[in-house]
């Protein structure tokens, strides 16, 4: 049975679920920028992400982002991957190891398979279509959870960090490429992905949540990420 497919899963009716998208204009606030050296020997306050003004009402550029290799790319790694390109997994972790890693260019692709995100067995064909299907279940699965936490659908910042502004506003311009690719898609890739969407759906309304593990889990994520905060005097 191909592994790509589930049987047996009936048709379910699409959910309406309203996503909330938040904008950089939206959130309104000013990022703490990494501290830096100015010409006069004095600490200054500047930020890797380009033209971000102090109030953040104008032109905001986020940086470049480098797109992902397409999942058919091949690996350039001698002895790794068969002609129809599935990959051999031991030889791939003795080349590792042996190389000490992997080629920028190549660690992409590479920990794909590493994280069992592409099964070594699958093929250069059945890959797009694993990647399909893992992107639907994704964002079946974000919509399920913003059911249950409808407030943590939009994201508020407190005007701490310009980059994650930058990242926010990044993410917008990214949905709004997305929305209009969809538009050119063929019936035949509508269609497919509809298909993908029920199945989804199915898989995860089966799932259960343990609500008092979940909230839990946030407090201690909600206690864990400040700590990552270098611009916080009793953390740096």
């Amino acid at each position: 049975m191909d592994t790509l497919q589930e049987n047996g899963l009936p048709p379910s009716p699409a959910h309406n679920i309203p996503v909330c998208e938040s904008t950089a204009k939206e959130l309104g606030v000013c990022g703490t920028p990494h501290k830096t050296k100015g010409k006069n020997g004095l600490t200054e306050r500047s930020s890797p992400v380009n033209n971000v003004t102090a109030e953040f009402g104008d032109q905001l550029k986020v940086p470049s982002v480098n797109a992902p290799a397409p999942s058919t790319t091949p690996l350039g790694l001698p002895g790794v991957m068969d002609e129809e390109g599935r990959v051999d997994e031991s030889r791939l972790r003795m080349h590792i190891f042996k190389n000490g890693g992997v080629s920028p260019s190549e660690r992409g692709p590479v920990w794909r398979f590493l994280f069992g995100m592409y099964p070594c067995s699958s093929t250069s064909l059945e890959r797009p279509l694993l990647q399909e299907q893992l992107k639907v279940r994704y964002h079946a699965m974000k919509r399920k959870w913003q059911q249950l936490f409808p407030a943590a659908v939009r994201l508020r910042l407190n005007g701490t960090d310009a980059e994650l502004v930058a990242a926010v506003q990044y993410f917008d311009v990214r949905q709004e490429r997305v929305k209009l690719q969809a538009q050119n898609q063929s019936d035949e890739v509508r269609e497919r992905l509809s298909f993908l969407e029920l199945q989804a759906q199915v898989l995860f309304e089966r799932v259960t949540f343990d609500l008092e593990e979940l909230q839990e889990a946030i407090r201690i994520i909600d206690k864990d990420v400040p700590r990552t905060d270098r611009d916080l005097p009793y953390y740096s």
